[in-house]
């Protein structure tokens, strides 16, 4: 049996190896993302016989059996983020559009269209809040009008609900960002 899967066992080898240097909270952290993305690109009919849904390592909770195979709708997947700023709710929703939806680029309307179906409260001016999503890097323009998830947003929103985590990933990239302080040219 153990030849049957010799492949899968080298695979893990290499993972392990590649995780060996990194502290416990950032293997965590690389885990999670790739269980995530597996569990996003498994089709919903799959019968491989395969279980990706995370299990009680600390991998993250599992979904009741009755999700097992089926994309999360965006209110049960809001439920586990809370996120506690209008910018990390734009880059939320930003994230389900890209990860479950495959949007890659969105306009303003579609976040909002997402906030609604995800029983969230209106924003008070959503353009604003997606304006500010861009100050903070969790967007960035894709033309005609369109934004798309940056690395920095994709990695706050797995790091909710702990803000913690999400502080010590702002503090990561905190090089990469740019701040506009307000300043006009020549001034």
């Amino acid at each position: 049996m153990a030849e049957q899967f010799e492949g899968e066992f080298d695979v893990a080898k290499g993972i392990l190896t590649l995780l060996k240097p990194l502290k416990p909270a950032r293997r965590a952290v690389v885990l999670r993302m790739v269980i995530e993305q597996q569990r996003a690109s498994i089709p919903a009919g799959d019968q491989s016989g395969v279980d990706t849904r995370a299990d009680d390592a600390g991998f993250g909770p599992m979904p009741p059996a009755s999700l097992a195979g089926r994309k999360q709708s965006p209110k049960d997947w809001f439920a586990g983020k809370r996120p506690m700023k209008g910018n990390q709710r734009m880059a939320c929703l930003g994230y389900y559009l890209t990860r479950f939806e495959n949007t890659d680029t969105f306009k303003t309307k579609d976040l909002t269209a997402l906030n609604i179906r995800a029983a969230q409260p209106k924003f008070t001016s959503a353009a604003v809040f997606a304006k500010d999503a861009i100050k903070c890097g969790y967007f960035v323009h894709a033309g005609g009008g369109k934004r798309q998830m940056t690395t920095l947003g994709d990695k706050v929103v797995e790091a909710l609900p702990d803000q913690v985590k999400v502080r010590e990933v702002l503090e990561e990239y905190a090089h990469t960002r740019k701040w506009s302080v307000g300043r006009k040219k020549g001034a």
